[in-house]
This record gives structure tokens, C-alpha cells and sequence, in this order.
């Protein structure tokens, strides 16, 4: 028996050194394959970690954080602490199913002196959420404390701390920045990391308004790479439409913004499709389309730099009536209001609070780029951790839910599903009404702003509470205790204690 675990032991090492020459040799389908055939209750714990990093590496995310969850939440957690690589392979699985903020809590109780590595991470997750001041800090401590022999990874840093840098408006640090990696790069075959480095050195010429130097590293950057790979093309076509478009004017780069954004479609580029709505907003000063992109965003740092860099000064209304970007400025027919969960003076159909209706919330926060599950786990139960084995099935639950009610009442509304995750589409002549503040409230935020309406400046009962509530006595005394020390403080005491909200 003891022999047997032996050669158990010894196989797995076997298979997983040979996954591993598998994903360095790019047959990562081979190596998934090998991956999905483990049995995790056959591993023992020291190996874990291992799994799970072959597993992302393999595009398999999921299988990773099923392997890991019992070491980080589960019974196991409590026998024995989880260690450094063991939270670092779950929180970057986490930032690759779209949970940056939990990545970002996991990330937080690893010892970088230990784990160098998660630095880095952090400041991916940070990428993500469009903080790029916050990342460029953690690209620097990274950079700073780098000790690897393989200096591949410190390029990458340098990489995304010159994007960060670039985006966060330090443009000559970013200069700096980019110039110092090229230089790193000379004698190196990293071609990919070389391309990506002259895009962003021309990037930064635009910004600069040096577009003749600009155009030279773009047009090398696609000599380079560009024919071989057509994603990475649409960024260089992009920048080199912005030089056309700012030295000819908008009609003369208009083709070329449209050829662009069709193919970004087709590729699921959706990002790309966002700055290309946005840039042609900009270039032909259209506020109004401008407008529509802004309340289409979820990132509150990429709203901010969409501001600094329109054509004029904005003010943003309270609240905006948002179309699907690819039906165009049309006569709208039809307004739901997503605050009040139904069609502009009709029926409630969604409960404002309500998981439902947070889902909505949620999925109108972009309408480019679809929202995957685990994003929308931590939008509509933002005090849960991210279950893989039963998360995903409350969402599906949740959608489905949404789409009956959607049909039932013939809303102008339509939740679709693309490899696994989910978007919302408003039909054409429809709008939704939109608020400019950003994230999925639950029942309790809007009872509490519900109250704030009805009693700004007076004092009042429990049971004025209930009745503006529509709730029992003790169901109102529960919200109201909820929120004392935050917005509402207590006015008195005993049967006679009343409450104000805080001014």
C-alpha cells in the first residue's frame, strides 16, 4: 500500500512536468485535456498550487478555483492556514473569471516579501478596474524587488507601468518609461513585448502632438507584428486613425474608424469598439453620443478620462436615457426607468433592491462589453465570496428569472448570452432612464434614499417609516437600526425615540 502511493505520487509529478512542456510549447489543448483528467482528490496539498497554475495557463480558470476553494474557505482552511501560493494562484484565478475586487482582498493577505509575484497581480486587478495610479505603485515595487533570472516578467512590468503611467495623465514618465524598455528590449526575441512597446511609444507621440514620429513607430510596431496578428493590428489602425482624423479632420478617418469597428465586433474586440464610439464622439464634438458612451462605462477612473479628453467641457446630468451603441440616435418610443424598476408611468416590474433588479443594474452598467459571472456575482451579492461550484448557478437562476419577467410585461429589453457571459440589449426606439451614480443598490440602499425623501430635515417614528414603506413596525425598526450610525441617528429615547438623517 505504501509503495502504491509512492508511484502514485511519483506519476502526478510525471504528468504534471509533462503539462508543463506542453504549455511551453503552445499545445495548450493537449495540456487542458491532461488537466481536466485530474482527480484533485488523488493530489496531495503541497501540489495544489501547481495545479492550478497549469490549469490558468491552460485557459481553465474555474478548475482552478474548484481545486483551491476548500484550501481558502472550506473545512480545510481551518485545519491549516492556506498558504502564500495557494492564495496567489486563487486570487489571480479570480481576477481571470472577472472578480477583481475579491482577487484584490486575496492578494492583500499575501506576504510579498515571499511572494513577489503578487505585486504584479495586484496591480493586473488594478488594470481591470481602469485604476491605473494605483497599479503603476504596485508595478514599481515590483520593479524595484525583482530578482528573477528570467527577466521576461520584469519587461511586462515595465510594459503595463508605462500604460499605467500613460493613462493615469503622467505622459512624460510614461515617455520615460517606454523608452528605458525599448532599450532593454534591443538585443532580446521577445518580438511581441517589441511591438507592443513601439504602439504604446506611439500612443504617446500622439499625446505629445509629434503624429510624423508617431506614425514611423506605429508603421515599424505593424511591420514587425502587425500582418501576423489582426487583433493587435486594429490597435495600430486605431492610433493611426487618429493621426488621419486630427490632421484632416474626422470625415476624412471616418471610413477607417468604421472598418475598424466592424472588425472589432467580429472579433469580440469590445473594448476597441468603445474607443472607437468614443473617439469619433469626440473628433465630431457629438455630445450626445458622447453622453451615451459615458453611462455605457462601468469604470468611474475611465468616465474621468473620457471627460479630460473630449473636444469640450461637459457637464453630466443627474440622470441620461441610454441606447444600445449599435442602434444609433433614434426617436425613442418607449422609456424604462431603471430606478423605479418599469416603464415611465406604468407598473413596478422589477422591485428596486431586489436581486433582479440588481441584475439589471449590473448589466446596463455596459453595454459594450458583456459582463462575465463572477463581475456579476460581486455587483449583486457584494458581501458573498465567489462560490465556482455555486455561484454561477444563482446567476444563471437570476437571469432566468429576469428574462420571464422581461417577456411577460414586453419590455423593450433583451439579456443575451455570449460564451458564458451575460449582456443586456435595449430594442430599437427605446431608452433606459439611467442615474449617473454607478453600482448595483440593494433593497436596503433604496429604502434608505426612499426615507431620505420623505423626512430630509425632520424627525420621524418607526412607524411613519413602515407606512412610507409599506413595511410591518418590526420589519421598519430593523432598516432603521441597520442604518443608525451611518445616515440616521437616534432622536431620544425609550417608546418615544424618533430618528433624522444626518445632515
Amino acid at each position: 500500500m505504501y509503495n502504491d502511493k509512492i508511484c502514485e505520487k511519483a506519476k502526478l509529478l510525471k504528468l504534471l512536468d509533462d503539462i508543463e512542456v506542453l504549455v511551453r510549447s503552445g499545445q495548450i489543448n493537449d495540456a487542458a485535456k491532461s488537466i481536466k483528467g485530474i482527480k484533485m482528490k488523488q493530489v496531495e496539498r503541497s501540489n495544489f498550487w501547481r495545479v492550478a497554475n497549469l490549469a490558468q495557463r491552460c485557459g481553465l480558470p474555474m478548475f482552478a478555483l474548484r481545486a483551491l476553494y476548500p484550501l481558502i474557505y472550506g473545512e480545510k482552511s481551518e485545519i491549516r492556514a492556506p498558504s502564500g501560493k495557494e492564495l496567489l494562484e486563487y486570487g489571480f484565478s479570480l481576477l481571470m473569471v472577472g472578480a477583481s475586487g475579491e482577487s484584490k482582498k486575496i492578494f492583500n493577505k499575501i506576504d510579498s516579501e515571499k511572494e513577489k509575484r503578487v505585486e504584479l497581480y495586484h496591480a493586473y486587478a488594478c488594470i481591470t478596474e481602469w485604476n491605473y495610479s494605483e497599479a503603476a505603485q504596485f508595478l514599481n515595487t515590483y520593479i524595484d524587488g525583482f530578482s528573477e533570472e528570467k527577466p521576461y516578467q520584469l519587461y511586462v512590468a515595465y510594459l503595463n507601468l508605462a500604460l499605467s503611467q500613460f493613462y493615469s495623465g503622467k505622459v512624460s514618465k510614461a515617455l520615460e518609461t517606454v523608452t528605458e524598455l525599448i532599450d532593454l528590449l534591443d538585443d532580446s526575441e521577445h518580438s511581441f513585448l517589441k511591438a507592443n512597446s513601439h504602439e504604446l511609444l506611439g500612443q504617446i507621440l500622439i499625446e505629445k502632438e509629434n503624429n510624423l514620429k508617431a506614425k514611423k513607430e506605429l508603421l515599424w510596431a505593424q511591420n514587425l507584428l502587425g500582418k501576423q496578428n489582426s487583433v493587435f493590428n486594429l490597435f495600430i489602425r486605431k492610433s493611426l486613425a487618429i493621426i488621419l482624423a486630427s490632421e484632416k479632420g474626422v470625415a476624412k478617418a471616418s471610413d477607417e474608424f468604421k472598418k475598424i469597428r466592424s472588425e472589432a465586433l467580429k472579433t469580440q474586440q469590445w473594448e476597441i469598439v468603445r474607443q472607437i464610439d468614443f473617439l469619433t464622439s469626440k473628433f465630431s464634438d457629438d455630445q450626445v453620443k458622447f453622453l451615451n458612451i459615458y453611462f455605457s462605462t462601468p469604470h468611474e477612473n475611465y468616465r474621468k478620462y473620457m471627460l479630460d479628453q473630449f473636444s469640450r467641457s461637459t457637464s453630466i446630468p443627474e440622470t441620461f436615457h441610454i441606447h444600445s451603441p449599435s442602434n444609433g440616435t433614434q426617436e425613442k418610443s418607449m422609456i424604462f426607468d431603471l430606478a423605479s424598476g418599469g416603464l415611465k408611468g406604468k407598473k413596478c416590474v422589477f422591485e428596486p433592491g431586489r436581486v433582479e433588479h440588481r441584475l439589471l443594474s449590473s448589466l446596463l452598467k455596459d453595454l459594450y462589453k458583456p459582463r462575465r459571472i463572477a463581475t456579476l456575482h460581486s455587483e449583486i451579492y457584494p458581501d458573498e465570496y465567489f462560490n465556482p461550484h455555486s455561484s454561477p448557478l444563482k446567476i444563471h437562476q437570476t437571469v432566468r428569472r429576469a428574462r420571464k419577467k422581461i417577456n411577460e410585461y414586453n419590455l423593450p429589453l433583451e439579456i443575451s448570452e455570449t460564451d458564458g457571459s451575460y449582456s443586456i440589449q435595449i430594442k430599437r426606439g427605446a431608452r433606459v432612464q439611467v442615474s449617473s451614480e454607478t453600482g448595483a443598490k440593494t433593497s436596503h440602499d433604496h429604502r434608505i434614499v426612499q426615507l431620505r425623501m420623505n423626512f430630509e430635515g425632520d424627525c420621524f417614528s418607526a412607524k411613519d417609516a413602515a407606512e412610507t414603506l409599506d413595511l410591518s413596525l418590526r420589519s421598519a425598526t430593523y432598516v432603521l437600526k441597520k442604518e443608525v450610525g451611518r445616515s440616521i441617528r437616534r432622536v431620544g429615547s425609550g417608546p418615544l425615540i424618533k430618528y433624522k438623517f444626518v445632515s
